[in-house]
């Protein structure tokens, strides 16, 4: 692909991530600007916290939900955003946003819808402690989705970010997922 292309398809996922009800940034523009006719999306953010910018206390019981809510979504209409982490969430009043569909697929297969649900619960648990994203997954997940997950929490299948701020926390991919499957 070129860069127009990846401009395009990037503008397109997110739009289709709106279209199933995942809160996403305004499209303002997508295509060639400037005299070097260079490829950009342009969109708008509305008013929020990233989720790395949060602090524990900051994120409630509510947004974490949502924020899985919002990737069972995605996992419903076949979409992966394919770079889930606390940079990609955003915080806002009316739920969470989730940016940057660089690497998106429209029709994913399971893995990769699995595999985002397994990185928004470690980007969570990075974020909001172990304890307190495994008792989010456990209202919002079922059974099977938490079997698929588990086998997914992989040090080497989560965004560079999530494995950044899980760095402070010993044997936390194990931690993880031993708790959600108890």
């Amino acid at each position: 692909l070129n860069r127009l292309q990846q401009v395009e398809h990037e503008a397109y996922l997110t739009l289709l991530a709106g279209h199933v009800g995942v809160h996403v940034p305004e499209i303002v523009a997508a295509g060639r600007c400037g005299p070097s006719r260079d490829a950009a999306l342009v969109t708008r953010l509305p008013t929020g916290r990233r989720l790395v910018d949060c602090t524990e206390e900051d994120i409630s019981d509510d947004e974490a939900d949502a924020v899985l809510q919002a990737v069972l979504r995605l996992r419903a209409a076949d979409i992966a955003h394919g770079a889930l982490s606390p940079q990609t969430i955003v915080l806002s009043a009316d739920g969470p946003v989730l940016r940057d569909f660089r690497r998106a697929s429209s029709s994913a297969p399971p893995l990769r819808t699995d595999r985002d649900v397994a990185g928004a619960c470690a980007a969570l648990a990075s974020m909001i402690g172990i304890n307190r994203a495994v008792a989010a997954s456990c209202r919002v997940l079922d059974v099977d989705t938490i079997t698929s997950v588990l086998t997914l929490l992989q040090r080497s299948t989560l965004a560079a970010e999530t494995q950044r701020l899980a760095r402070s926390q010993k044997a936390f991919v194990r931690t993880l997922r031993d708790a959600l499957a108890a």
